[in-house]
């Protein structure tokens, strides 16, 4: 009767701690702390030019449904194409959404492998959402994988999250600095805006430019899928800000297979000379297309914005 009463308690015992790791885990916050190290690449020397690409890699398709993942072979193959075609564009700063930093089925980290197969010299992670429980659970968020010595920040709350149990809607922008030998590191900072509600769209947009009044005319540079058109009120906030220039109606981007809307973009210091090129790339790598802008770095890399105090 006793050891059945043990058996009982344990049963019992065993749901109410899953269910607790579960709750600790997402309400746990340490996401607001950004996660970054070095690789065993050296530091490059910045040139004229200076390639940047913005790439929402969808997770890898990391998961098949239900309880299935994609085998480590499935997702190593897959981020071998990646590094394959980063490398071939010879990016000096990769901006990823969507990427995945952790998930316990599959135990790959997207981030650490593609910055060491791509030969990056450091990178910059954030959390949108770790969903599970320790040693099994997804985490997926933005990253910032960087040629030049490279310092995490912070990672910003955008509006709009949802429930912890319920995350795919939340939305946060990584803020890191990249040394490029001016005086004065480039802020840089990649994200994934809102992409159901639409009326957090231009809500996340001010709260971005809300924080970036406190850099006075610090240059900026701004990646990654902001899930909103060039001609939406998000893009108009954008364009009026005075900090940014970039090609704001280009090629599409989503869907992959056949796109027909522009929803991600790179945007740089208005300041910084003109763009010299831009381009969306016909790969099927994800259900996005990636953008690859290149730009001419200004004399001084720390050249400031001119930026419009309105």
């Amino acid at each position: 009767m006793r050891k059945r009463t043990k058996i009982s308690l344990t049963l019992a015992t065993v749901p109410a701690v899953v269910v607790a790791l579960f709750c600790w885990n997402g309400l746990e916050t340490s996401w607001r702390t950004a996660e970054s190290d070095l690789t065993g690449a050296p530091a490059a020397v910045p040139a004229d030019e200076l390639t940047i690409m913005a790439f929402n890699l969808a997770k890898g398709f990391v998961y098949d449904g239900g309880l299935d993942f994609k085998t480590e072979e499935q997702i190593t193959s897959w981020l071998d194409e990646v590094a394959a075609l980063v490398i071939a564009e010879e990016v000096d700063l990769l901006f990823l959404s969507e990427v995945v930093f952790e998930a316990g089925p599959c135990p790959i980290n997207q981030v650490t492998y593609l910055a060491e197969a791509a030969g990056f010299h450091a990178w910059a992670y954030g959390d949108f959402y770790s969903f599970g429980i320790p040693g099994y659970r997804m985490r997926s968020g933005n990253a910032i994988l960087s040629r030049f010595p490279l310092k995490a920040l912070e990672v910003q709350q955008l509006a709009g999250a949802r429930h912890f149990w319920n995350p795919h809607g939340t939305r946060r922008l990584l803020w890191a600095e990249i040394e490029l030998g001016g005086a004065q590191p480039l802020l840089v900072g990649s994200g994934r805006n809102e992409t159901f509600i639409r009326v957090n769209k231009p809500v996340q947009v001010r709260q971005i430019l809300d924080r970036l009044k406190t850099e006075g005319d610090r240059p900026v540079l701004l990646a990654g899928d902001f899930n909103d058109t060039p001609t939406s009120e998000s893009f108009r906030l954008w364009r009026g800000s005075g900090r940014f220039q970039g090609v704001f109606d280009g090629k599409p981007t989503w869907p992959a297979r056949a796109p027909r809307r522009r929803i991600d973009s790179v945007l740089v210091p208005i300041a910084w000379p003109e763009l010299v090129g831009e381009r969306v790339l016909d790969v099927k790598l994800s259900d996005h297309r990636p953008v690859v802008v290149v730009t001419r770095l200004p004399d001084d890399a720390s050249l400031g914005a001119e930026v419009d105090p309105n």
